[in-house]
């Protein structure tokens, strides 16, 4: 079985990385952050943000993971997604129909 890139922190240092991994911007504290940038799992960017207007640009603080812990992470979600697919089959709800007959007429 694969293992995650942060097996072993903390359920907010996971869940941080996903989704960072996932491209959606993190919702965590800045300690996790900080967690994930000294292990190397994470990269900070500044990106510059530019308008139409006499400003000068602004810029806002994105989030990466390297391609190793990106690839990593990968495998890791496809090998437990075909895991959980195998191991518990998705249960359908019973549809009453007028031909079933379950339905009371």
């Amino acid at each position: 079985m694969l293992t995650h890139p942060c097996e072993g922190l903390s359920k907010a240092a996971i869940d941080a990385f996903d989704m960072i991994a996932a491209g959606v911007p993190p919702r965590c504290s800045k300690e996790t952050l900080k967690l994930l940038m000294e292990r190397g799992l994470v990269e900070r960017h500044m990106q510059p943000a530019r308008f139409n207007d006499a400003l000068p640009p602004s810029t806002h603080v994105a989030y990466s993971v390297p391609y190793a812990h990106h690839i990593q992470w990968c495998d890791w979600w496809t090998a437990g997604r075909r895991t959980r697919r195998r191991m518990s089959p998705v249960k359908r709800k019973k549809k009453f129909g007028p031909t079933d007959p379950g339905l009371p007429l």
